[in-house]
């Protein structure tokens, strides 16, 4: 696994999120979705000619298709970022596919280029897993898909320039409950209360929102932000959402350190006394 590259992956740089693109000329829709939401099958039913970086790094690396090894990436990067330049000129009508969850990931791509249409096709998170668990194409690769599934819908949250396709919403009812006024009023109330990352203050330095996972300034401004998360996942249960206990983390921690944590079944966090500071660590905490 380690040799691919992994959900998210360069995410935030600037060959991942140019900021220099010009506004695309050509009949532009930017297609996106989680894993299996069908964004190929609606981009090249719905445009002549379509920007897809996993098509790209199949053609660059002939491996097969979305097992491309991550030394091929920045070139991959760089190929597609061209392509959305040569939008600027003439030429057929395009699909610009990318999974962007997030909302403001979304509206960054649609202030650049000036897209027709911004479609997310939200199909539901079960239906989409469905998908991954029928197709056999992505036998080797279905375990990463199905994280990155996960958390896709995870940070998913509706933007203003979003034409939404499907109604994936009332197969998750845990988008709904994240949708709601309750839950904007308790995540505000939570980090009043608690308004540093957790995960940094047990490293040993304070993060309102402005640093890295390392302690670096954060560059980049739509991950200047902290995120009330549940401790224990939820999964939809309207009863862990509401009663389950809260903890605050900035955005590196929680898209990375946490989904790494939910997915070993516990934290590879070491403490300032050199020992892990999970008692479900294999190798047991101090005390």
């Amino acid at each position: 696994m380690g040799r691919y590259y992994a959900p998210g992956a360069w995410r935030g740089s600037h060959l991942a999120m140019p900021r220099d693109l010009s506004v695309s000329v050509r009949p532009l829709v930017i297609v996106c979705g989680a894993p299996a939401s069908g964004k190929s099958t609606w981009a090249s039913e719905n445009a002549d000619d379509v920007i897809d970086l996993d098509v790209i790094n199949q053609q660059l690396s002939g491996y097969p298709f979305r097992e491309t090894p991550i030394a091929f990436l920045a070139a991959a990067l760089q190929q597609r970022n061209a392509a959305l330049q040569l939008c600027a000129t003439e030429g057929p009508s395009t699909a610009f596919i990318v999974g962007a969850p997030e909302s403001g990931e979304r509206q960054a791509w649609a202030d650049m280029l000036s897209p027709q249409r911004v479609v997310v096709l939200n199909p539901g998170q079960r239906t989409c897993r469905a998908r991954l668990l029928a197709d056999k194409t992505r036998a080797t690769i279905r375990r990463r898909q199905i994280t990155a599934l996960d958390r896709w819908y995870q940070l998913y949250t509706p933007a203003p320039c979003d034409e939404v396709i499907g109604d994936g919403d009332s197969g998750n009812p845990h988008r709904r409950l994240y949708n709601s006024t309750r839950w904007r009023k308790m995540r505000a109330a939570h980090l009043k209360t608690e308004p540093i990352c957790r995960y940094c203050k047990a490293r040993g330095f304070v993060n309102d929102g402005t640093r890295t996972a390392t302690g670096a300034q954060q560059t980049i401004g739509r991950r200047r932000s902290l995120i009330a998360d549940h401790i224990e996942q939820h999964h939809g249960d309207p009863e862990k959402f509401w009663n389950g206990e809260l903890q605050t983390l900035c955005a590196d921690h929680h898209d990375i350190a946490k989904q790494g944590e939910e997915h070993r079944g516990y934290s590879t966090q070491i403490g300032d006394d050199g020992w892990p500071v999970d008692s479900r660590h294999p190798a047991g905490a101090k005390g």
